[in-house]
């Protein structure tokens, strides 16, 4: 799925598959937009290696109690076309992952999400990146903009000489850690999100 803060379509292509349903107004609209353009058989592109800066929310005001009817709108109009192989995904971020960076086969799991279904994605994850013992440590809330590793995990950890998946929401929530990172013993630190990303710790500030 393309996001439409930077979106490129052609004219021709976005007039085809019937434009922005406007019934989701604010919300939804470019998800919605690319599942009509997969079903018309064209494909979606991302560009992985662009950066674009998005000022978030300046569209919107506090409409929550709307959101949540559009994204009902959203999921009864498109359940036809909704089809998430996170197995898929997971591999797919392992391997671009993998073709830059030499990792480790033994990891420790410290699952720092909100996630019910936490134990399938570390058996997912941990058929491409080795597990040897799972930690957990359940977020405050779900989706935390920030996560301080060094006041929320213990200094055992800080001292092992195994790598780390750190199991998170959003990976961004570990962007910073300064201190912890300089700390760590081990510089092969994975961050892997619920949403199938899988990346280097110590790049996250940089994605």
């Amino acid at each position: 799925m393309a996001c439409s803060a930077c979106m490129m379509m052609s004219r021709d292509v976005f007039e085809r598959v019937g434009g922005m349903d406007t019934e989701l107004y604010n919300f939804y609209q470019d998800t919605d937009l690319c599942l009509r353009v997969n079903e018309a058989r064209l494909e979606c592109w991302i560009a992985a290696d662009a950066m674009a800066f998005h000022r978030g929310d300046s569209a919107q005001t506090n409409r929550s109690p709307y959101r949540a009817d559009v994204k009902g709108w959203y999921v009864a109009k498109n359940a036809h076309r909704m089809s998430v192989d996170m197995e898929r995904y997971y591999q797919e971020s392992y391997r671009f992952l993998a073709a830059k960076t030499d990792l480790d086969n033994r990891y420790l799991w410290v699952d720092l999400s909100s996630v019910a279904d936490r134990d399938w994605h570390r058996e997912v994850v941990g058929q491409v990146l080795p597990i040897i013992s799972p930690c957990e440590i359940p977020a405050k809330e779900r989706d935390e903009k920030a996560i301080e590793l060094i006041t929320q995990l213990d200094g055992a950890l800080l001292e092992t000489q195994n790598p780390i998946i750190y199991f998170v929401d959003r990976f961004i929530a570990l962007q910073g850690n300064a201190l912890w990172k300089r700390l760590r013993r081990h510089s092969g630190d994975v961050v892997v999100d619920r949403n199938a990303n899988i990346e280097m710790l110590n790049l996250v500030d940089q994605s």
